[in-house]
């Protein structure tokens, strides 16, 4: 075993149910010490004892202005077989837990015995933001949801659509393969007027017939929110008396406000 200066709680050895954090007489900061003697104070933890190199974790605390607590503030260092601290010419020492046999599990074991002292130490809002649950137990609660929340969900995931055909119905699957099909090749789209009759030349009537049928897509391009319905080529303006001055729009969403949507296809110039 390597000696240090400081008390350090070795992790990997020790019980860390025989300490606890305690509040200072002046109520100024906090301290770890030993259950059975609070005189005896722990300045830190052993993470990793090896044969050439001990990591250890100094750990300290300052009062939070905002909470009221005290914030841990740790300090990672090195400990070579001759008690001194490791230092290069660089700025910083690199310290890994990539494997649980040179201090991860250890890591994790002193970040939970932190988290457990909620009442005096202020670790943010770590608990409420982040959990890890059983991936089953995510799926089914996933299953139970509306289509356009799987939807928003799936948003916040970095995702392939392998993940995604798992994930929509298949329905809705097969919507999103159309849509992507008729975007590659202008003969999709053709094929498209033909299986719905649609006679009127050019490609945006058949992008008009699909996004009126599959008017959800439209919140997955351009995050549409808090629409009730859309309403199909609305004409918005106020005509005169020979019909003019009545511009027609391709959709129209109803809610609050008006939102109006004008379809254009790729190959439309905007600026000539």
């Amino acid at each position: 075993m390597l000696s240090v200066t400081n008390n350090y709680f070795d992790l990997s050895s020790e019980n860390v149910s025989t300490i606890a954090i305690y509040k200072s007489n002046n109520g100024k900061t906090c301290y770890i010490a030993k259950k059975e003697d609070k005189s005896n104070f722990i300045s830190g933890f052993i993470l990793f004892d090896g044969p050439k190199v001990k990591v250890v974790c100094d750990v300290g605390f300052s009062p939070s202005s905002k909470t009221g607590k005290y914030i841990p503030r740790l300090a990672f260092k090195k400990i070579l077989s001759n008690g001194e601290e490791k230092t290069t010419d660089k700025e910083y020492v690199r310290i890994e837990f990539s494997k649980s046999n040179r201090g991860a599990n250890e890591f994790w074991k002193m970040i939970s015995f932190l988290s457990t002292f909620k009442e005096i130490v202020d670790i943010g809002d770590f608990g409420n933001q982040f959990k890890v649950i059983d991936s089953n137990i995510y799926i089914s609660e996933f299953k139970t949801k509306q289509e356009y929340e799987k939807v928003e969900e799936l948003k916040k995931l970095k995702i392939n659509n392998e993940t995604l055909k798992k994930y929509l119905s298949d329905k809705r699957s097969k919507i999103v393969k159309k849509f992507r099909e008729m975007l590659e090749n202008n003969k999709n789209i053709e094929e498209y007027k033909q299986d719905f009759d649609i006679v009127q030349s050019g490609h945006e009537p058949a992008w008009h017939h699909f996004l009126k049928n599959n008017d959800w897509i439209l919140g997955l391009n351009v995050d549409v929110r808090f629409i009730k319905d859309f309403t199909d080529e609305v004409q918005v303006g106020n005509p005169d008396t020979i019909g003019l001055g009545n511009p027609k729009t391709d959709m129209m969403g109803i809610s609050d406000y008006t939102t109006l949507i004008e379809l254009k296809t790729a190959s439309t110039d905007f600026f000539t």
